[in-house]
């Protein structure tokens, strides 16, 4: 009986360590494994991010998330939400909830879950969020899922210097985004979530960058320039 036991317990600590989840937006656009969402406001219509885990095996998972990382922030102003349980502050090493997150096999977990940062004593902040799996003796297992939030008021389209704005001519786009940079500079190219879709570097002058891999939509382009400036604007492919 022992045996018969003990064999049980180990079956089901593997079925849970072989157990996968992914994650999704609360619009059911795939998260992946270290993306970075970057909000330029703190409202919650735009910088509040709901997310769904997905339990893709056929075993229940039990699952807790971990702050791993807080740059320029205490944490304070800070909303996480997890299985029904928020923390209105965080801080470097909390690990939420206390009663670990049972998600039924095939089910879900999230639709009211979220991250949100509403501090803006700071104009940029950034936190990293472990979401991970423990067996019933509390050990994680399996391989951890990290999202990464980054608040940044200086990635704007309202407060742009003219002078750097200008460097973008054309917002409406077909295949190709005409620069005139007027200084050495990285452009990267987001999409209206956060996530870095192109990153390029170029020298001063006109740049012609091919955008036809993606997809119709709005993005936000982001010059870095050499001296410092930073500037961005939405451009629109059709």
């Amino acid at each position: 009986m022992k045996k018969l036991l003990l064999s049980l317990v180990l079956g089901f600590l593997l079925v849970q360590t072989n157990a996968q989840f992914s994650m999704t937006t609360i619009d059911d656009q795939p998260i992946e494994n270290g993306q970075t969402f970057t909000f330029n406001t703190t409202t919650e219509e735009d910088a509040k991010l709901g997310y769904i885990v997905h339990n893709n095996s056929d075993a229940l998972i039990l699952m807790k998330a971990e702050v791993v990382e807080l740059i320029d922030s205490d944490g304070s102003e800070f909303e996480l939400c997890f299985g029904g349980s928020c923390y209105y502050s965080i801080s470097h090493g909390l690990i939420m909830p206390q009663s670990p997150v049972a998600i039924q096999p095939g089910g879900i977990q999230g639709m009211f879950d979220h991250m949100w940062n509403k501090n803006t004593s700071s104009p940029y902040m950034s936190a990293k969020i472990k979401f991970f799996m423990i067996d019933t003796f509390g050990a994680e297992v399996g391989e951890p899922f990290f999202v990464n939030y980054v608040y940044n008021e200086n990635l704007g389209v309202q407060d742009i210097e003219q002078a750097v704005k200008s460097q973008v001519q054309n917002t409406i786009i077909k295949d190709v985004l005409m620069l005139d940079l007027h200084e050495n500079s990285t452009i990267n190219i987001y999409s209206v979530s956060g996530k870095l879709i192109k990153a390029t570097k170029a020298n001063q002058g006109k740049l012609n960058l091919n955008l036809s891999n993606l997809n119709k939509g709005q993005y936000i382009v982001v010059v870095n320039s050499a001296s410092g400036k930073t500037a961005s604007t939405k451009v629109l492919v059709k």
